[in-house]
């Protein structure tokens, strides 16, 4: 007879995440994208104020678009968790 109080009573094994190196999969394969995510965003750093200057954008917005990018970063993390 099944236990209603045993989560596992039903026979199913417990979740067991992948191991990469010893650590947890999911949390490799987040920190992977998360490095290249900001390896992205961070090729455009010594391009985009020459260029944005030619278009007639100030030097203080230049500095609020690169202060966007950890703005929005640390208000979308503390949303997610």
């Amino acid at each position: 007879m099944l236990n209603k109080d045993d989560p596992h009573s039903d026979g199913a094994k417990p979740y067991e995440p992948i191991k990469i190196f010893g650590f947890d999969g999911n949390l490799v394969a987040l920190s992977v994208m998360n490095f290249f995510l900001n390896a992205a965003v961070s090729v455009i750093t010594p391009f985009y104020p020459p260029i944005a200057l030619e278009k007639g954008v100030s030097q203080f917005m230049i500095g609020f678009i690169f202060a966007l990018n950890p703005i929005g970063s640390f208000s979308v993390s503390m949303s997610i968790g």
